[in-house]
């Protein structure tokens, strides 16, 4: 018995985009960053997660599920970040 792969049995490697798959950490990055406020950090791990997702989504269509993922959780992160600046802004933060 041979061990050899017949032609009919060979599986295709699974393409993967790169680009979505960071887009989506830094999105996920600056939604939690903008829980635990960094000052300031968290706004441009979102805007990189939704500019990186951008670009993803014109790069491959094999990642426009985690490219969409990662606008959307970009522009979450963004709103999150601009309310926390603006509240601590406004003096909600304060004793």
């Amino acid at each position: 018995m041979s061990s050899e792969p017949t032609p009919d049995s060979t599986v295709e490697p699974v393409q993967r985009n790169t680009v979505a798959i960071v887009a989506v950490v830094l999105s996920a990055l600056g939604l939690v960053g903008a829980i635990v406020f960094w000052l300031g950090v968290p706004t441009l791990l979102a805007l990189a997660g939704l500019v990186t997702g951008y670009v993803a989504r014109r790069r491959s269509p094999e990642g426009a599920r985690a490219a969409t993922w990662a606008i959307a959780l970009g522009l979450l992160a963004l709103v999150a970040n601009i309310a926390l600046i603006a509240a601590g802004a406004a003096g909600a933060f304060d004793d």
